[in-house]
Order: C-alpha cells, then sequence, then structure tokens
C-alpha cells in the first residue's frame, strides 16, 4: 500500500532520468538543462530531473521523499506534484525573464548554457515546511529560515553568474525568487481548487439532507393519512356496531 504513494512516482522518475542519461552517456544537463539561450518549453520542467554526480541525486532523493511526504500529506498527489513542477517553472521562467533583458553575463553569453534548476526542492520545502508554520509556529520558521536558505542557495550557485544587476551577480536570487513565486501561485490554486469542493461537498449535503427531510415529511404524511383511514374505517364500523 506503501508504494502506491505519488511520493515513490516523483523519486522513481529522478532516478529513472539519472540512470537513462549515465546508462546512455548523455550529458544530462545539455539533453534535460534550461538552455537560457535557446531554450524548448520542455525545459522549463525537465531542468528539475538534472543531476550532476550522485551526491546531487542522493540529496534531491532525500529532501524529495522527506519533505514530500508532508506535501503529500496535506495537498495529496495533485499537490506534490504542482509543486515540484510549479516551482520549477517559476524559477526557469524567472531566470529566462531576466536574460532577456539583457542581463545576461559575458562568460554566459559567450555559448550555450544549460542549468539544472532545484526548483522543484525549493517548492517542496516552501509549501511543505515554511508556508504551513509561518502562522502556527513563527519561531520555528525564524530558526530553521537561515539553514533553508543557505542549504538552497548553495543548490542554485551555478545559475549566480547568469544575471547581473548593477554589475552584481544576482543569478541565485532571481531563481529562488522564481521558484517561491510558482509555490505561491501553486499553494493558491490549491486553496482554490480546495475551497471549490468544499462548496460543492456543501451543496451536495445540503441537497442530500433536503431530500432525507423530504423523504421524511412524505413518510409521515403516509403515514398520517393510514392513521386517518383507519380511524374513520373503525369510527364506520363502530356507528354500525352501535
Amino acid at each position: 500500500q506503501d508504494l502506491r504513494s505519488p511520493i515513490y512516482t516523483l523519486v522513481a522518475a529522478q532516478l529513472l532520468a539519472f540512470l537513462v542519461t549515465s546508462s546512455l552517456h548523455m550529458d544530462p544537463a545539455a539533453t534535460l538543462g534550461l538552455n537560457v539561450r535557446s531554450p524548448a518549453w520542455w525545459q522549463l520542467a525537465t531542468s528539475a530531473f538534472v543531476f550532476e554526480s550522485c551526491a546531487r541525486l542522493y540529496e534531491t532523493v532525500f529532501v524529495t521523499y522527506v519533505i514530500g511526504r508532508l506535501v503529500e500529506h496535506t495537498h495529496g498527489a495533485l499537490g506534490l506534484w504542482a509543486a515540484f513542477i510549479g516551482a520549477t517553472v517559476g524559477a526557469n521562467a524567472a531566470t529566462l525573464a531576466a536574460v532577456s533583458k539583457g542581463a545576461l553575463t559575458k562568460a554566459a553569453a559567450a555559448g550555450s548554457v544549460h542549468i539544472a534548476s532545484p526548483g522543484g526542492v525549493i517548492g517542496l520545502v516552501v509549501l511543505g515546511l515554511l508556508i504551513p508554520r509561518v502562522t502556527a509556529k513563527p519561531l520555528e520558521v525564524a530558526v530553521l529560515l537561515p539553514f533553508l536558505l543557505t542549504t538552497l542557495a548553495a543548490r542554485c550557485v551555478p545559475m549566480a553568474g547568469l544575471t547581473l544587476f548593477q554589475g552584481v551577480k544576482v543569478g541565485v536570487a532571481v531563481h529562488m525568487a522564481g521558484a517561491c513565486a510558482g509555490t505561491l501561485a501553486v499553494w493558491a490554486l490549491l486553496r482554490l481548487v480546495r475551497s471549490v469542493q468544499a462548496r460543492v461537498e456543501e451543496e451536495r449535503r445540503a441537497a442530500e439532507r433536503q431530500r432525507r427531510q423530504q423523504q421524511q415529511a412524505e413518510h409521515a404524511e403516509a403515514v398520517s393519512d393510514v392513521i386517518n383511514k383507519a380511524a374513520k374505517a373503525a369510527s364506520r364500523v363502530a356507528k354500525e356496531l352501535f
């Protein structure tokens, strides 16, 4: 039963992408990574499945499994995949938007640049840890946030030199901001879906209560009608006898 969990599907997809690119001697970044100079639409999502080494794969699988469990428990399979893919797309879209404004560094502009996005992991952390605890346990968030930001920023270091702002490399901030924005959009969409589902369920329950009340009223009316008829019949019999 546990193996049917969607978290295993996501982990299996990560392992499969690594095994396929490794066994076929393919460059995973060039195959699945986001080409910031000439991007393909699918690279917005597939760049989350690029792993430069076994250590990076292990880190991603570990965070996906541990934090993904929290997301799955709260938001289900839809929330798990939406957070992982939505954050990746948001991070890559933000990077491409910055690059399109001419913020590409000379080193990055010299040739084709492919990036492996950690946006999916950022999305799981934000949706699974930060958002649920920001109001319930603000002290816990305050303690965890510096550590999480430092750890996640380290995963975005390859993006540091992609974009410049007034001479400062801001690729890490741009990528992380895009991932957070994508996660917040997913969170808002999930809340909207849950709200619509709750409203539909409430309307269904209201209709069910109304139907039961109508059935009870019809049953009471039928019983009352039988009793009245029996009383009238008894009255006629009594008159005939006496």
